[in-house]
C-alpha cells in the first residue's frame, strides 16, 4: 500500500485511489424559477428576496406587474448600466450655463427662446368663371399626330405621279391641291374640270401630305385602282417580276419605274410587309404605277407554283449562280425573281425557282443595289427574247 495515501485498508479490499467529486451548482431557492423538471425559468413577479443583494434596492413598487425582460421597467432592481446612465444625465442637467448643442445646432441656455409669430392665414375668393357658349372645348387626344396623314393614305404627290395619275382613265382623282405655279398643270388635263381643286399657299400645302415629302406643290387624293387576279396575269402577260421581301418603297418604287421601261407587265409581291402604291413609292415610280399592274399575294411560293403551271420559266436573282441570266432561255414565258438587299432569296423561294441567274459582273464589287439589279436583269430578258 503507498505510505503517502493515509488510507488504511482492511484485509479483502482492493486499493482505489481517491477521486474528487464534482456537486452540481445549488439554484437559488426562489417561487416561479423553476418549473416541474428543475430546470431554470423565468419569473413573471420578478426576483424574490432571497435572490437580491444586500445593495440591491427596488425603484418602485406601484402594483405594477414586474417585467425582467424590459430594461426600462420601473419595477425591476436597479443594475451597473442604469447606475451610469442616471448619473450621465444628471451630470447633463447641473452642467453649467453656457452653449449647449441643441437638435437644430448651438443654443445659448441664457437667452429665452422665442417662437416664430404665426402668419395670419391668406383667404382669397375666386370669382366664378363662365364658359363661353360658342366656344368648343379643345380634345388632347391625337395632337400629337395631326401634323399630315399616314404614308398608307390614297396620296400622289409630285408633278409626274399626279399627272400620270389624271391621263389614266382608270383611275379616279377626288380632290387636288395646288399652287399657283403648279396651277397651270392641272389645267392641261382634259379630266381636271370635273375634280374639285384648291389653291393654297405654299406652307399649307405641306400639312396635306405626310411629313417630310417631297410634294413638289402639287397632292391629289385618289381611289385605289381595281386590282386583278393573278389567273388573269398568269393568260395574258409575258414577262412578269416578283418581289420576294423588297420593303423599301423607294426601291420597289424604281423597279417600278424600270418594269414599264423593259416591258415588264406585272409586279408581284407579298401582302405582308410590302409598301402601299402611294406617295413615296408612286413618286420614285414617276407615273409607272399607272401602267404597271401591283399584285400582293399571301403566299409567293404559290404564286410561282401557279405561273409553272402557266408555263412560266421562273428565275431567281443571286449572286452565287452557275449562269448569268444571258446564257438561260428567256423567249418564252418569263417570271424574274427578286430577293431582298443582304438576305437575298428565301430558302423556299429559291428551291421552287426553275433557274438561278446571275448578273456578269467583273468588277471588283459583286453586288447591286436590288433596284439597279432589277433593270439590269430587265434589259438582259428584253435583248435576249427580240433576238
Amino acid at each position: 500500500m503507498p505510505a503517502h495515501t493515509g488510507i488504511a485498508l482492511t484485509s479483502g479490499q482492493a486499493y482505489k485511489p481517491l477521486m474528487n467529486k464534482r456537486t452540481p451548482p445549488r439554484t437559488p431557492k426562489s417561487s416561479g424559477n423553476s418549473d416541474k423538471s428543475g430546470r431554470w425559468a423565468p419569473s413573471t413577479s420578478g426576483p424574490s428576496r432571497s435572490e437580491r443583494r444586500p445593495d440591491q434596492k427596488p425603484r418602485g413598487n406601484d402594483g405594477k406587474p414586474n417585467n425582467p425582460y424590459n430594461k426600462r421597467s420601473s419595477s425591476r432592481t436597479d443594475t451597473r448600466a442604469d447606475k451610469q446612465m442616471d448619473t450621465s444625465s444628471s451630470q447633463r442637467q447641473n452642467a453649467p450655463s453656457g452653449q449647449r448643442r441643441g437638435y437644430k445646432g448651438a443654443v445659448k441656455a441664457d437667452e429665452p427662446r422665442t417662437s416664430r409669430p404665426s402668419r395670419p392665414p391668406v383667404i382669397t375668393e375666386r370669382t366664378p368663371t363662365t364658359p363661353e357658349p360658342n366656344r368648343a372645348k379643345k380634345s388632347s387626344r391625337g395632337r400629337k399626330h395631326s401634323r399630315g396623314p399616314s404614308a398608307d393614305t390614297p396620296l400622289l404627290y409630285g408633278t409626274h405621279a399626279v399627272e400620270a395619275a389624271l391621263a389614266n382613265p382608270n383611275r379616279r382623282v377626288e380632290h387636288l391641291w395646288v399652287t399657283e405655279k403648279t396651277e397651270k398643270l392641272v389645267q392641261k388635263s382634259a379630266a381636271s374640270d370635273s375634280i374639285p381643286c384648291e389653291i393654297v399657299d405654299g406652307g399649307e400645302i405641306g400639312s396635306k401630305a405626310p411629313e417630310g415629302a417631297v410634294h413638289q406643290s402639287i397632292i391629289a387624293r385618289v381611289a385605289p385602282l381595281e386590282d386583278l387576279a393573278l389567273e388573269d396575269i398568269c393568260e395574258t402577260a409575258q414577262r412578269v417580276v416578283l418581289l420576294d421581301q423588297v420593303t423599301d418603297p423607294h426601291n420597289v418604287g424604281a423597279i417600278f419605274r424600270s418594269a414599264a421601261v423593259f416591258g415588264f407587265e406585272a409586279l408581284i409581291t407579298t401582302e405582308r410587309n410590302s409598301p402601299a402604291p402611294y406617295g413615296v413609292l408612286a413618286k420614285s415610280a414617276s407615273g409607272a404605277v399607272e401602267h404597271v399592274p401591283y399584285l400582293r399575294v399571301t403566299n409567293l411560293a404559290r404564286a410561282i407554283e401557279m405561273l409553272q403551271a402557266h408555263n412560266f420559266t421562273v428565275i431567281g436573282l443571286d449572286g452565287d449562280a452557275n449562269n448569268t441570266i444571258a446564257e438561260l432561255d428567256t423567249s418564252g414565258k418569263t417570271a424574274l425573281v427578286m430577293g431582298a438587299e443582304g438576305d437575298g432569296l428565301r430558302r423556299l423561294t429559291r428551291e421552287k425557282c426553275d433557274f438561278l441567274g446571275k448578273l456578269p459582273a467583273s468588277g471588283p464589287l459583286r453586288s447591286l443595289n436590288v433596284s439597279n439589279a432589277a433593270a439590269v436583269a430587265f434589259y438582259e430578258v428584253a435583248r435576249s427574247s427580240e433576238g
